[in-house]
This record gives structure tokens, C-alpha cells and sequence, in this order.
């Protein structure tokens, strides 16, 4: 059970920010929303950057969309290092250039993950034809480039789940040490894909076994791949069809994400997670109201406390990982 104190005074450490919802591609198994929406412009977000400094924030983590494809990227990442702010990116890697790799690197890139399927005939499948090789390039030219922190990112689905083994060594052949999977999860954005994606019957058990396999490839070629308490209960995830009318509370109530963190979106809405987005989960807007004012702010209190009361839409993503 999540303490008393933590609720009173919950610890801030960084955002989730998303800073555009465009994106290049159009991945299948993608929850991002693709209508339209305000973009805070470069004077606002670092105004945000100053915010998050200033409540002794410990790093700036960013997605999308695709983050690339806006032009201020990378002086935000130069503005956000210069203020001692680590600044992460999550990509799908297909707009990044040998001249941009070493744009992120001079910026002061703390960190990046990449997005990868699987080989090339399964990763298009996910994510269009012509990404697989734009990503493998990307992925490249960051480690020629030093990037301090390069990871990859993959989702678990039907179409890929048995060849997720063979990426885990393909990408550590590329020099990636770090790889977080996490399983295809319905979201209100995108609940026609959930037949197409979602493991069931009896590639529960094949997935159990690819899951094995995958976490002792892992372990001999010291790479690292997650919890393994997380990564078993991934195949449990699909089995119990905690999909079902997307309400089920999964795995339990002590997430501590909101306790730590909040998403913010483009247009600078904050939610708790990613999976509290309804109307009645919204707790404010940076550019009308400061982040330090929102993170304290009663319903914030509130949102948390409903989720140490178990009243939490259910999720299996990989920051669940983390408590493990």
C-alpha cells in the first residue's frame, strides 16, 4: 500500500512530455491520437524546462508524435542541458541523419530510445514499408556518435512476439544494451487494432516460452532487457484478458507513476499517466498555471488518492517496471 506521507507530499522527479502529436509514420499498434493539437511553441517550453528545474526536477523525458520532426528539438535539448536538466528522447528513429545524430550528440543528448518491431518484414507489417532501414541507419549513427544512453523500445504483439528473441540479438550486435518491452495495451485512441494485436489462446503459451528464451539470451549476452518478475507477468497480462471493456486495475494499486511524475501534453494539459487521459483526470494546463502549482494542487491529491484506493484504469506499461 502506497504511505500516507507520499500522498501528502508526493516526490517530484520529472515530466513525460509530449511534444507534438505529428508523426511520420502511422504504427499500428500506436495509442497517439492523430487529430490535431495546439503545440506549446519554444518560448513556453522552456519556460516549462525552468519549471521543472526549479522543482528540483532530475531529467526532461520527451516523446511524441515523433519529437524530430520539430524544428526547436534540438536547441531545447541545448537550453534544458545548460540548465543541468538531462533531456531524453523517444523516436522512432527514421528522421535522424548522420548530420542529426551528431546535432543530438553536440546538444547535449542525455538519453534516446528508439522504436524497433522486429526484422525487417515484421517491423514493416507494425510500422510501414521503409522504416525498418531508416531506424537500423539511425540506430547506427547514434552509437557512432556516443550518445550517452541509447535504448530501444518494442511492443508485444501477435505479429511479433516470435521474433522478439532474434531482435534482442540482432540490436546488441548494433551496440544496444538497454532494450524495454512492454505489451500491446487498448487504448481509447485506437480500440480497432486491439484483434489484429492482441495475443490470445494458445500463443499465451507460446509467448511464455519466447519470454524465456528471451530473458536467457538476455542474461548470456549481459544485456538488459527488464524485470524478469515484469517480463513474466506480461504473458499473465494476455491470458487474463485484462483488456476486457478497459477497466480491469492491473497488476495492483501501489503504481507509484502520479507519486513521481505526470504526463504533459503538447498543448501543455497535464494528466496523472498515460492511462488516466478522461475528462475527469484532467488537472490543469502549464502555460495557464505553473507545473509546481499543479503538482500540489487538490485534484492532483485527489487523483492520487484514488489510485492508492485502487480506482486505476490498469496498465502493463514498462514504467510499472521500475517498482519492481
Amino acid at each position: 500500500m502506497i504511505r500516507e506521507s507520499l500522498l501528502k507530499n508526493p516526490k517530484f522527479g520529472y515530466i513525460k512530455l509530449k511534444l507534438t502529436n505529428r508523426c511520420n509514420l502511422d504504427c499500428s499498434m500506436c495509442g497517439i491520437p492523430r487529430n490535431y493539437q495546439r503545440e506549446m511553441d519554444t518560448k513556453q517550453l522552456k519556460l516549462l524546462i525552468d519549471e521543472v528545474k526549479s522543482m528540483n526536477g532530475v531529467r526532461m523525458h520527451t516523446t511524441g508524435g515523433e519529437p524530430t520532426i520539430r524544428d526547436d528539438l534540438i536547441e531545447l535539448i541545448k537550453y534544458s542541458t545548460k540548465k543541468g536538466l538531462p533531456f531524453d528522447i523517444q523516436t522512432n528513429g527514421t528522421l535522424i541523419t548522420r548530420e542529426y545524430a551528431k546535432k543530438l550528440l553536440d546538444a547535449g543528448l542525455a538519453k534516446v530510445a528508439i522504436t524497433l518491431q522486429g526484422p525487417k518484414d515484421i517491423d514493416e507489417i507494425l510500422r510501414g514499408k521503409g522504416s525498418y532501414d531508416k531506424t537500423v541507419g539511425a540506430i547506427k549513427y547514434l552509437v557512432k556518435n556516443k550518445i550517452p544512453e541509447i535504448g530501444l523500445v518494442a511492443a508485444i504483439t501477435k505479429v511479433n512476439f516470435r521474433h522478439l528473441n532474434a531482435l534482442i540479438k540482432f540490436v546488441h550486435g548494433l551496440g544496444i544494451e538497454n532494450i524495454a518491452f512492454q505489451p500491446y495495451f487498448r487504448t481509447r485512441y485506437a480500440p480497432e487494432a486491439l484483434e489484429s494485436l492482441l495475443i490470445k489462446g494458445k500463443d499465451v503459451e507460446i509467448l511464455e516460452a519466447e519470454i524465456e528464451k528471451m530473458i536467457k539470451t538476455a542474461n548470456d549476452l549481459d544485456i538488459n532487457i527488464g524485470n524478469e518478475i515484469y517480463l513474466r507477468t506480461i504473458s499473465d497480462y494476455f491470458r487474463k484478458e485484462y483488456f476486457k471493456n478497459n477497466t480491469a486495475t492491473y497488476p495492483d494499486k501501489d503504481c507509484l507513476f502520479p507519486f513521481k511524475c505526470c504526463v504533459v501534453y503538447c498543448n501543455g494539459d497535464v494528466y496523472p499517466c498515460y492511462k488516466m487521459t478522461r475528462k475527469e483526470d484532467y488537472i490543469g494546463n502549464v502555460i495557464e498555471t505553473p507545473l509546481s502549482k499543479l503538482w500540489v494542487s487538490e485534484k492532483f491529491y485527489k487523483a492520487r488518492e484514488s489510485i492508492r484506493e485502487g480506482n486505476c484504469p490498469g496498465c502493463l506499461l514498462s514504467c510499472y517496471a521500475k517498482k519492481h
